[in-house]
């Protein structure tokens, strides 16, 4: 994907909260611009209670440029309904497992775009209480962020970067956060997954998608190229979606365990043997059944597939991760990852995994993305360093990637706006710890060239500011976390895009940032500089 797109995905194991890429304001105009959050990959165990955060997204997987999101759910898997399956696994990576395996103690991925998140919880519970019973506004968030989520907190994924999507939301593309979440005062809607892409943005409504921003090439999926201010369906997907990855011009969902594409597709990033956009999904080749988490990237897309991952798309610094550096329109494997995958996510032009609940991440690796210690790029799967213990969330954006381990949140890689929260703009080739946080860390997702995170409930966010991404009524870019204007509480999914980024809080749907295509679905092209509702049909 092109520097300038973000993406990010974040993936959560048991706490995640939050995960496409988003840096500047221009499309196009910053490489680090393509974070996304797709919390790929999330595991998300029906079981966690509230306390174990929010589930991951991964839908967010997505990629490249294009800002993923990862949003994580406070009350572990997602599901609409409080699954309560003691310790469920459901992954959530990247999109969602469609169904919570049983385990007894429930893990919970995020994945998403960009961004992906890992969280595990200890099973608790019913997951969150998920807005379940009671329709308490999802209090519990139900889980995933980013992505994908299946109702009935099977689980969740989302994510919707581009580059990276899933996973954490891993490119530029959104990374899905997902959190099922009731509004009361909406009558019959229930949002389960968000993601968000470069320009656009995406969320499960009602068990169908519905998207907004940027339609450049059909990447809002409902059979035209006009950009939208305002949410629209998505063609022939109005029930059985549990994931969600956002690129920088295309989006990916889970429906009913297989994949389905739209929007760009000139490397193939569809999956459906051909270079030719869809205004409307296609079926990815082969990607039929046992789709549990899915990213997006910049131009190339992954999914998790009954424990194997497999992508597609450009493949130019070897973000297919199948020892080649030639493009696929097909699924290729991932050499090395024939099973124990849990989510995957994607960025720019790199991918990360989580396997064997361990790192592992190949691609571009120019300013050390790879988590690795060096910055030579890598053909197949390499361990990220320091993260194979207390793993709870991953997420990753255009150039950085980020992490959450017992509580600290970690991110290395590009940090030219300190969007690795390090209160410097140097960059890391290894995980090195945010400053500042006030408080345990339950779910993260990275966009463009910032990063996100949820708190105790409450969003904090750091890095490139110049449209107002980090929420809180200012343009000054900041090394070290900053309170997002109102959302203290209850915040229980987050996605970033290139330069804007989204929360769910108390059953709505919140954004803020960078606005020109409309991304933000206020019905106004107008950046926001603090958090503004989406407004749903």
């Amino acid at each position: 994907m092109l520097a300038t797109q973000h993406s990010i995905r974040t993936y959560l194991i048991a706490l995640s909260l939050l995960a496409c890429s988003c840096e500047s304001a221009i499309e196009g105009k910053h490489k680090d611009t393509g974070g996304r959050n797709a919390v790929v990959g999330s595991r998300s165990a029906a079981g966690g209670a509230l306390d174990t955060g929010p589930a991951a997204s991964n839908v967010m997987s997505g990629g490249g440029q294009t800002p993923g999101i990862t949003t994580v759910l406070f009350g572990g898997n997602g599901g609409t309904a409080e699954t309560t399956v003691s310790g469920g696994t459901s992954s959530i990576g990247g999109y969602a497992a469609t169904t919570p395996s049983a385990t007894t103690t429930g893990v919970i991925l995020t994945g998403g775009t960009s961004g992906t998140s890992y969280s595990s919880a200890a099973g608790s519970a019913s997951v969150g209480g998920v807005a379940a019973t009671g329709g308490t506004k999802g209090i519990g968030g139900i889980t995933a962020a980013g992505g994908s989520t299946a109702a009935g907190g099977s689980s969740a994924a989302g994510g919707d970067s581009p580059i990276g999507g899933a996973i954490a939301t891993g490119g530029v593309s959104g990374t899905g956060s997902y959190a099922s979440s009731v509004d009361p005062d909406a009558g019959v809607r229930t949002i389960t997954i968000v993601a968000a892409g470069a320009y656009h943005t995406c969320a499960v409504v009602n068990g169908g998608v519905q998207c907004w921003g940027k339609n450049s090439n059909g990447q809002l999926g409902n059979g035209s190229t006009t950009d939208s201010l305002v949410p629209v369906q998505v063609q022939g997907l109005t029930n059985g979606v549990t994931g969600l990855a956002l690129g920088l011009y295309h989006t990916c969902a889970i429906v009913n365990a297989g994949l389905q594409c739209w929007g760009s597709n000139s490397y193939g990033q569809l999956g459906n043997k051909s270079t030719k956009d869809s205004s409307s999904p296609v079926q990815v080749q082969g990607v039929t059944v046992d789709t549990t988490s899915t990213a997006a990237g910049d131009y190339h897309s992954c999914a998790v597939v009954n424990g194997r991952v497999q992508c597609w798309g450009y493949n130019s610094n070897g973000q297919l991760g199948n020892n080649s550096k030639t493009a696929s329109s097909i699924p290729v494997s991932v050499l090395g990852v024939s099973s124990d995958a849990a989510a995957v996510a994607a960025g720019w032009s790199f991918t990360c995994a989580i396997v064997a609940d361990a790192v592992q991440c190949w691609g571009h690796n120019n300013y050390g993305e790879l988590g690795s210690g060096s910055t030579n790029d890598s053909l197949i799967p390499i361990p990220a360093q320091n993260l194979e213990t207390g793993l709870i969330a991953l997420t990753t954006g255009n150039q950085h990637a980020c992490a959450i381990v017992g509580g600290t949140a970690n991110c290395w890689g590009y940090n030219a706006f300190g969007q690795l929260g390090s209160n410097s703009t140097s960059n890391s080739q290894l995980p090195i710890d945010v400053q500042k946080l006030t408080g345990n860390a339950q779910a993260i997702a990275a966009g463009g060239s910032h990063t996100c995170a949820a708190v105790n409930g409450s969003v904090q966010c750091w890095g490139s500011n110049s449209a107002g991404q980090l929420g809180n009524d200012s343009t000054t870019e900041s090394k070290v976390p900053v309170q997002v204007n109102g959302l203290t509480s209850s915040a229980t999914a987050i996605t970033a895009g290139t330069s804007h980024t989204c929360a769910m809080v108390d059953g709505d749907l919140f954004c803020w940032g960078y606005n020109a295509f409309g991304q933000l679905g206020n019905n106004s092209s107008a950046n926001q500089l603090v958090p503004v509702e989406v407004q749903f049909p």
